[in-house]
C-alpha cells in the first residue's frame, strides 16, 4: 500500500475516532479531584445561595412580605431560612428574596407577635445568625446584578476579586481561620475558592477543585524555586529524561525502509490528540473554573476575553511543558530501532493523554508559574 493511501486512511480514522470519543464522553472525563477544607471559627465572606436552621434574627425595609408592602419588618427567634442569593460577611447576610419558617418574635411595621411564622420576603433583607447550621451553594444570579440593590458595605474584598479573577462569583468563598486542607493543617490563613460547603458548630466544611491560599494556588506537588517562580519536581524529571534520551538518539539511530511509509501519519495523529486533549481540558476547565471556553467565544467581551486567556494559557503550558518532552522521549527511544515515524506516532498516542492527565493533576503548580504576580495583587 502506498504511503499516501495509508495517510488518507489514518486521516479518516482520526476523524471517526474523535467523533466517537465526543459521543462516548459528552461531558469529558473527570480527572480533577476536590480538596476537602475544614476551618475552625472562620471569618466567612461568601456570595452564592445559603440555607440553614438555628437561632437568627433579620430585618427588612421597604420590602414585600407575604404579598404585602411594608416599611419595616424584624424577627428574632429560631427556625429555617432559605436565601437563593446572599452576600455573607462576618455572620451577617445581605440577601434578596428570602424565605423563613421559624418561631419567635415577629414585628411588621407597628404590629408585634410571638409564635410560629412563615414569611416570604421580596426585596432586601439582612440576616444575623449567632448559632446556625448553614449549607452554602451556587446562586443563579450574577453578583453585579445582585449588588445593584443590596448594601455593599464592607465588601471591598469581593469587588476586588470581581475585577481581578476571570471566573464566575456565583459560589465563591473568602475565609480566614485555622484549619486543614486534605488533612494538612495550617495556621491563620486566607483562603479563596469556588465550591460548596457547610457551617456548623463554629466550623466550616467545604470542598473545591482549586484553592488560593495566602495569595498562591494551593498545591501538594514538591516544588523548587527558579527565580521567583515555583516549578514542580515532576516537570524537571520529565525534561531531564526526555533530553537524555534525545541526545542518546542522535548517536544511536537506525533507519528502516518500511518506516518511511508512515511519514505523514505523526502530523495527523498530533492533530487528533490535540483536539481530544483540548476537548478534555475545556470540559474540566468548565468544572474547575465554572466557565466554558466555547461559551466565552460566543459571548465575547473584555471579561470573557480574559476568561479565554485564563483557560487557554494552562492548556498551552500542558502541551509545551509536558506533552512535548513526553512525545520526544518516546519517539527518540523508538528511533534507536529505526522506527522514527512510528515512534513519533506512538509518542503522540501516549504523550498527549499522559500530558492532560498530569497537567490537570499539577494544575495549581502550572497556574502559579504564570499567574503568581496577579495573585499578589489580591
Amino acid at each position: 500500500m502506498k504511503s499516501s493511501s495509508i495517510t488518507f486512511l489514518v486521516a479518516i480514522f482520526s476523524l471517526i475516532a474523535f467523533s466517537a470519543f465526543v459521543a462516548t464522553f459528552p461531558h469529558g472525563i473527570d480527572i480533577a479531584s476536590k480538596h476537602k477544607i475544614v476551618v475552625s471559627s472562620p471569618s466567612i465572606t461568601f456570595y452564592g445561595g445559603m440555607k440553614g436552621n438555628g437561632s437568627f434574627c433579620f430585618y427588612a425595609t421597604n420590602s414585600t412580605i407575604n404579598g404585602e408592602n411594608v416599611s419595616y419588618a424584624g424577627f428574632e427567634g429560631k427556625g429555617y431560612f432559605y436565601l437563593p442569593s446572599v452576600l455573607c460577611i462576618d455572620e451577617k447576610a445581605y440577601c434578596k428574596n428570602a424565605y423563613f419558617n421559624a418561631t419567635g418574635v415577629m414585628k411588621i411595621d407597628e404590629n408585634e407577635s410571638y409564635g410560629k411564622h412563615s414569611v416570604r420576603i421580596e426585596g432586601q433583607c439582612i440576616l444575623n445568625f449567632s448559632s446556625a447550621n448553614i449549607s452554602f451553594f451556587r446562586s443563579n444570579e450574577n453578583i453585579q446584578d445582585f449588588l445593584k440593590n443590596v448594601s455593599t458595605e464592607g465588601v471591598e474584598r469581593i469587588t476586588n476579586l470581581i475585577d481581578l479573577l476571570p471566573i464566575p462569583m456565583d459560589s465563591i468563598f473568602y475565609i480566614n481561620g485555622n484549619g486543614s486542607i486534605d488533612e494538612m493543617k495550617f495556621n491563620k490563613s486566607e483562603l479563596i475558592f469556588r465550591g460548596s460547603g457547610e457551617y456548623k458548630e463554629k466550623k466550616f466544611y467545604g470542598d473545591s477543585y482549586l484553592i488560593i491560599k495566602n495569595k498562591k494556588f494551593f498545591e501538594k506537588e514538591k516544588e523548587i524555586k527558579i527565580g521567583a517562580f515555583p516549578v514542580p519536581y515532576k516537570l524537571i524529571y520529565i525534561w531531564v529524561v526526555a533530553i537524555a534520551i534525545f541526545i542518546a538518539s542522535l548517536f544511536i539511530k537506525k533507519e528502516r525502509e518500511f518506516d518511511k511509509k508512515f511519514a505523514g501519519i505523526p502530523a495527523i495523529i498530533s492533530l487528533l490528540f490535540i483536539a481530544i486533549t483540548f476537548y478534555l481540558w475545556e470540559k474540566q476547565a468548565t468544572v474547575i473554573f465554572g466557565v466554558s471556553f466555547f461559551h466565552s467565544i460566543l459571548n465575547a467581551n473584555l471579561k470573557t476575553i480574559l476568561t479565554m486567556i485564563f483557560i487557554i494559557t494552562p492548556y498551552m503550558e500542558i502541551i509545551a511543558l509536558i506533552a512535548f518532552p513526553s512525545r520526544l522521549a518516546i519517539s527518540s527511544l523508538l528511533s534507536f530501532f529505526g522506527l522514527d515515524n512510528i515512534g513519533k506516532t506512538i509518542g503522540n498516542c501516549i504523550g498527549y493523554p499522559v500530558a492532560i492527565w498530569l497537567g490537570i493533576k499539577m494544575l495549581p503548580s502550572l497556574l502559579n508559574m504564570i499567574f503568581l504576580p496577579l495573585l499578589r495583587l489580591i
